[in-house]
């Protein structure tokens, strides 16, 4: 429990803290984020290696979040035109919020080429319900 308070994760698999959004390093830092620059740094099964279906299937969610500033900035756009009663803002905001979400749906349509369906348990065992929730005694 220490650690999670020092960490500020909680002491389960997060999926940002542990999963995914903070379990890829760049291959080439000098080139931009895409997914054929990134890989996973920790797996549970075959997964640092590239082409493996859990590789595939964390790095499209990777992949996929990296387009979603775009989608604040659009829901600000969009609160600014109510706010100011501006239809030119709320729309540019709409479309700014649409574009991200094209993006970020054209990504996602791509995983089940990078992730075999049939893999998928074999990864993703921490989805598997305990018996009863552990309970995690606090540290003082």
């Amino acid at each position: 429990m220490a650690l999670t308070i020092s960490t500020g994760f909680q002491p389960f698999m997060e999926y940002a803290g542990s999963y995914a959004l903070y379990n890829y390093k760049l291959n080439d830092p000098t080139k931009p984020l895409t997914y054929d620059n990134i890989s996973l740094i920790r797996a549970f099964e075959h997964g640092l290696d590239s082409k493996s279906s859990e590789a595939g299937f964390v790095l499209v969610h990777v992949d996929m979040v990296k387009e979603s500033g775009s989608l604040v900035t659009g829901a600000l756009g969009v609160l600014d035109g109510c706010s100011q009663n501006d239809r030119t803002m709320l729309n540019m905001g709409l479309d700014e919020m649409l574009t991200s979400l094209q993006k970020i749906n054209t990504v996602m349509e791509g995983m089940w080429k990078k992730c075999k369906p049939s893999d998928y348990n074999s990864f993703r065992t921490y989805h598997t319900p305990f018996p009863s929730f552990p309970c995690f005694e606090p540290v003082n």
